[in-house]
């Protein structure tokens, strides 16, 4: 299964679409198209650009000081 992003969603138009889990909120793609290397490529190197860039973590005791 693969997350729902801009480009996922574009690539697997029409493919099928299921839930992770029971109780899941998130509907997935479901892939199974691993011969088509090509294909997975695409994915991989566009679902990496629609996600967002990771917060970096305040440590302990640091205050949100811009200076």
């Amino acid at each position: 299964m693969l997350k729902r992003t801009p480009t996922s969603d574009a690539l697997l138009q029409g493919g099928p679409l299921s839930y992770p889990y029971e109780g899941s909120k998130q509907l997935m793609h479901v892939f199974d198209d691993f011969d088509n290397k090509a294909l997975i490529e695409d994915l991989l190197v566009g679902m990496w650009n629609d996600l967002p860039e990771k917060k970096s973590r305040k440590k302990n005791g640091e205050k949100n000081d811009p200076f």
